[in-house]
């Protein structure tokens, strides 16, 4: 019996043998087969990836052509040009640093698939340099051709106002205006003194038209006692107290002195007055009507 079992033993190990064969080429097909589904998986993802990227690339290059579009328009404004680099240029920097650090990364760190961006992430970052160039470039032209503009309406204001009378209202906004510029250069600084000058000048003529009303004021109080004394002595009243002759004498002598001092010192200063205002074009126009009022006292005086 041990004979026969043992015979059989040995006719069996064979298939053992067999049997473990197949169960180790079993593992290993399983094993074959899960790593080629990891590469595939990650070759997939990997794919994935690259396609992202690209995607991502194209629409900022797609962005940029479009700046570039609004940026060659000769009707671009100035504040086109801020909303470009203040908004959309930095969202579109911040977008283009997250790609190129997903760039560089992918680069890195692949196994696969090579990294090949579609458009190269490097030309981006060279498009965009020269578009904040260009929206900068484009700033300084327009400030430019404003500050002209500008100096050009403050010189036409400054020329108008060499030949009329000095207007505080206007020569305020003048001043405003050249702060407003916010250049300091030579051009600006000429037209900085011509306002100073003007402000000099307006002053002058302020304290000299101030001059001649209280000059002005002091010779119509002058006239204002001379008419008055006058009216009192020829009152009907005044002249019945005195005798006949002694009143006339009185009234000769107050017409003669009234005469005398309007004809002879108010007058011609009532004249000097008017001709002085005339000649540096200030206008005050109780001058003339105190100088014809002085005339008519005159008159009825001789």
């Amino acid at each position: 019996l041990m004979v026969k079992l043992q015979n059989l033993s040995e006719q069996l190990d064979p298939l053992e043998t067999a049997y473990a064969d197949v169960r180790f080429y079993d593992v290993d097909v399983e094993q074959t087969q899960q790593q080629y589904e990891n590469l595939m998986s990650a070759m997939n993802n990997e794919l994935q990836e690259e396609s992202i990227l690209n995607e991502s690339a194209q629409q900022l290059a797609r962005e940029i052509e479009r700046l570039n579009i609004e940026l060659a328009s000769e009707l671009v404004q100035h504040e086109q040009l801020e909303e470009i680099l203040n908004h959309q240029l930095p969202a579109l920097q911040a977008q283009l640093q997250l790609l190129r650090a997903k760039d560089d990364e992918a680069s890195r760190a692949r196994i696969h698939v090579h990294r090949m961006s579609q458009p190269a992430v490097e030309a981006l970052l060279g498009q965009m340099n020269r578009i904040c160039e260009l929206v900068r470039e484009k700033l300084d032209e327009l400030a430019g051709a404003e500050k002209q503009e500008k100096i050009m309406m403050i010189r036409l204001e400054l020329e108008a106002l060499s030949n009329e009378e000095c207007d505080e209202e206007r020569i305020a906004k003048l001043e405003k205006q050249l702060q407003e510029l916010h250049f300091k250069d030579e051009e600006t600084e000429v037209l900085v003194s011509r306002v100073h000058e003007l402000r000099i000048k307006k002053n002058k003529r302020v304290a000299l038209a101030n001059k001649i009303e209280g000059r002005l004021i002091e010779l119509v109080n002058r006239m204002n006692m001379i008419d008055s004394n006058l009216r009192a002595v020829m009152d009907d009243r005044e002249r019945r107290k005195m005798a006949a002759s002694t009143g006339v004498d009185m009234q000769i002598s107050a017409l003669e002195s009234a005469l005398s001092e309007a004809a002879g010192e108010i007058l011609p200063l009532l004249n000097e007055l008017c001709s002085q205002s005339h000649h540096e074009n200030i206008i005050i126009p109780s001058i003339q009507l105190q100088l014809e009022n002085v005339q008519k006292f005159i008159e009825k005086c001789k």
